[in-house]
This record gives C-alpha cells, structure tokens and sequence, in this order.
C-alpha cells in the first residue's frame, strides 16, 4: 500500500502541514549551506596542503645543500638529524644513487625487513640536481596522501664532495590536520546554531500565529456545538492582523449570539402562534358524526403546525331527502400562506352552499371566488361530491387528483379525473358533474397529492398504483384499519415529506 505525502497532508492540520514543510526546508538548508561550506574549505585546504609541501620541501633541500655531512662522521650525522628535526622529521632514509640505504633513522633492527630497491631506484632516476639533473627530471618527487595530509618525499641534496645523496622522509603538516579539526568544529558549530535557530524561530512562529490561531479553531468548535457565549481571548497588545482578527471574530460572535437569541425568541412566539392557528384550522374541520354511518377512515397530517389541506362534510336536505356532501381541498404553497387560503376557501363554500348544492356550479362560483380575491396569487385544487339518497354519486373535481370510487367488494377501482383545472386559474370555466350508480358496500377514497407525489431516496413517487394494489390486497378490514396500512407503508417508503398528507375513505351505508 503506497502512502503519498500529498494524502497525508490533506488531512493534517495547517499546524503540521506547515511545521513539516518547514522542517524539511530547515533541514534542507542547513545540510547544503553545511555541504557548499565543507567542500570549499575543504578545496581551499588541499591547495594549501600542496603549497605548503612544495615549500617545505624546498626549504629542506636548500637547507641540506649547505649542510656538511659525511657518512661516518658521527657529529655531522647528529647535526644533521638535529636540522631534519627542526622541521618535525623524524624518521628517514638516505640513500646514495645506486638506491643504496647509506643511513637511516631511526635504525631498523629488523633483519627481516626488506626495501623495493627497484621503486626506489625508479624515484631517483626521476630527480636530480647535478649533472644527473635535466630538463626532464624533477628537483624533488612528492607523494601527497590527502587523507592524513602526509608527504612522502624524496629530496636531492649535495654536500661539499660534490656527492648526490637522496633523503626519503614522510612529512605529517600538522599545522593542516588542526585546520581541518577546526573547520569540523566550526561545521558542529554552525550546524548547531541553524538547529538551534530554526527551533527558536519555530517557537516564535507558534506564539505570535498558530497559538492564537488554535483558539480562533477552539472557540469556533465551541460555538458549533452551541455554546454561543464563547470568544476568543488573548493579549491584543501585538496590534497585528491576527489581534484585528481575533476581535472582529469576537464581534461577529456576540452579533450571532444577539441574533440567534432574537431568532430562538420570535420563533417561540411563532411556534406559539402556529399551535394557535392549527387549533383555529382545526375548528373548520368537520366532526366525525356527520359521516357516523359511513363507518369513515381518515388522515390529516399537516407537514408543519397548520395545512394547506382542508375537508368538510355537510347534511344537505332536499325534497324531504337527507344527502350527504363531501369537499377536500388542497391550496398551493405549505404553511400558514396555504393555511389562510384553506380558511378562506371554507368560508366562501358555506356561502356558496346557501345558493347551490350543485358540484359544478359550487367549483365553478368557488373557482371565480377565489380568483376575485386572491387576484391569481393562489389557487388551489377541490372535489365537492354529493351522496345522493337515490344511490347516485354526483361529483365535480377541479384539478385535484382523482378521486377512487371502489366498488365490487374492492375488485373494480373508478378514478374520477378532473373536470376543469384549478380554482382560480380559469374565470368562469364550465365544469361539468359527472353522475356515477353506487350501491351499499361501494367505498371512495379522496386525498391529496401528499399521498401519491411523495418520493424516495432514488426521487421515486409512491404512486396511484400503489395505492390501488394495497386497496385490492386488503379485504375484511375496517376503513381506518385501510387508511392506517397505507399511512404505514407510506412512511416505510418515504424519504421525507414535501407536501400535507389527508386520506378520507367513505363506505356507502
């Protein structure tokens, strides 16, 4: 499994995402200007390492040149050492031109011990400053070793005999060696300061930024949760863009936390208003004693405190006969808009039903009604049905969905469309009464779109279909026991509800 470290800065904090990036380029920092440092002092040491060889070696060869020295004699050999020493030699070999060792220091006593007379030989014939001396040799031969900053020398020097001799000596500079000592000793130095100094400066970044920044993050997360009392607080003595931020935050806060008690206050009061209202709204509802006799099952369930649905039952007595008239309604819009609409609507129909009882006539007068009054802002869909004592079923619907009438002990299923559109949207439309035979035991279903236009997670409606299907399904129950099954399976299906919810089932006694 690959972890990539853009991943895992997408969900760190700003805090870390930064303090990684700067740790890197703090660390990427110090080890260049440390490298860049090394190396040039580094250059710089082994060009002085080879210049100070060549003129020590110079040095030493002029200085034997105008030495006396003499293989047996003892005094001289003891000046010479004394001189060699002078220039920190201690051990050495001096050799004639046959690579032959004419004396050394300090003596070998090692029989065993053998010389490479041929390398050796090689070497002097590459020097020389006598007559063996031409334009192809060299005055001296250096082997530098830039590791320990060691020469390996091989010297050509006369003595007053005119005699060539070869001194071969290995030469530590140590005056080199603590130059490097203290070049590593200053890279520690430095390398500790920018450790040091980058801490130092992170420190500072925190306190003067992320500090105060961790309790603007604190003290939101505070608020989210509700607890609108919160602020952020710390020394504003800086006078920096995060102190004007810090008590701008602090400002805002105190004008949400005014706000959200205004908002809590009036939506109290509101909510107190509704529950007034939905008690009004209720009183236009009709008792359930009108309809005592044909044994109705019914839903009203408002999608806030008060609906835009509205039903009425009314006892219509004419030529010595008692009908019964049922209207549902269902206003545009959700609330107390739709609420008011529904009232006045109840209103205008009581009116209305002085005049007539006859289903076209109630819409068509009602449809004007509220266009007149409501100049188009509204409208609203209706059924207004009469249940005639000469088992006649007389309906008018106008624009609402369409009302079931279910006869055949729940095998045949009538839908009643519309006969003419919404009221108020058309003035003096010609609806028309359509006229059905009904017998004992035959049922409607009236409702409102709530029931069939409410949708599921995939935006799927529930459906007439499902509706009818259920009605089919279900014999031997009550008509409640109906209305409450399809409430149940409504909410089942259900992802939530857009719209107010009435089912009136009514059973011809």
């Amino acid at each position: 499994m690959k972890i990539k470290i853009k991943d895992i800065l997408k969900n760190t904090s700003l805090r870390l995402q930064i303090g990684l990036l700067y740790t890197i380029l703090a660390f990427v920092n110090i080890v260049f200007f440390s490298v860049m440092i090394f190396e040039n002092q580094s250059d710089l040491l082994i060009r002085s390492f080879k210049f100070q060889s060549e003129n020590l070696v110079n040095l030493i060869q002029n200085d034997l040149n105008v030495t006396p020295f003499t293989i047996k004699n003892q005094e001289e050999q003891e000046l010479f050492r004394k001189k060699l020493k002078l220039y920190e030699i201690e051990n050495f070999k001096i050799y004639n031109s046959k690579a032959e060792i004419l004396t050394q220091y300090p003596v070998d006593t090692n029989k065993s011990s053998t010389i490479d007379t041929s390398k050796i030989l090689e070497k002097i014939n590459e020097v020389g400053i006598l007559e063996s001396g031409s334009i192809f040799k060299s005055r001296y031969k250096l082997e530098l070793n830039e590791k320990n900053f060691s020469v390996l020398a091989l010297i050509p020097f006369t003595v007053q005999s005119r005699t060539e001799y070869y001194l071969e000596t290995q030469i530590t500079l140590n005056s080199i060696q603590d130059r490097l000592k203290q070049i590593y000793i200053f890279m520690a130095i430095a390398t500790t300061w920018g450790i040091i100094f980058h801490i130092l400066f992170a420190i500072y970044v925190y306190k003067i930024i992320f500090q105060r920044l961790g309790i603007l993050k604190e003290t939101s997360e505070q608020m989210a949760a509700g607890n609108l009392s919160a602020r952020a607080i710390w020394k504003t003595n800086r006078n920096d863009e995060l102190d004007s931020l810090g008590e701008s935050f602090n400002s805002m806060a105190i004008k949400i936390e005014d706000t959200v008690r205004t908002v809590t206050r009036l939506n109290s009061e509101i909510n107190m208003e509704l529950s007034i209202g939905k008690e009004v709204q209720e009183l236009f509802l009709p008792k359930n004693k009108i309809v005592k006799d044909y044994k109705i099952g019914k839903m009203y369930r408002p999608m806030r405190e008060v609906s835009g649905d509205i039903y009425q039952f009314f006892k219509i007595r004419k030529d010595e006969q008692e009908n019964l008239a049922v209207f549902i309604a269902d206003a545009s819009g959700h609330g107390v808009s739709a609420a008011l609409v529904t009232v006045v609507i109840a209103m205008l129909l009581e009116s209305i039903l002085k005049e007539t009882d006859e289903p076209h006539l109630v819409i068509q007068k009602l449809s004007d009604l509220v266009g007149n009054r409501m100049l188009s802002s509204f409208f609203a869909t209706a059924v207004f049905l009469k249940i005639n004592s000469n088992s006649t079923l007389e309906i008018c619907n106008g624009g609402h969905n369409a009302p079931l009438l279910i006869q055949d002990s729940n095998t045949k299923i009538t839908e009643v469309e519309s006969s003419g559109p919404p009221l108020g949207m058309v003035e003096e439309f010609d609806y028309k009464t359509l006229t059905y035979t009904i017998q004992q035991g035959d049922k409607l279903l009236l409702y409102t779109d709530g029931l069939v236009e409410s949708a599921n997670e995939q935006e799927e409606l529930f459906g007439l279909q499902r509706v009818k299907d259920k009605i089919i399904q279900t014999k031997n129950i009550s008509n409640q026991e109906l209305i409450d099954e399809l409430a149940n399976d409504l909410n089942n299906f259900a992802f939530e509800y857009k719209d107010d919810v009435t089912m009136l089932l009514l059973e011809i006694p």
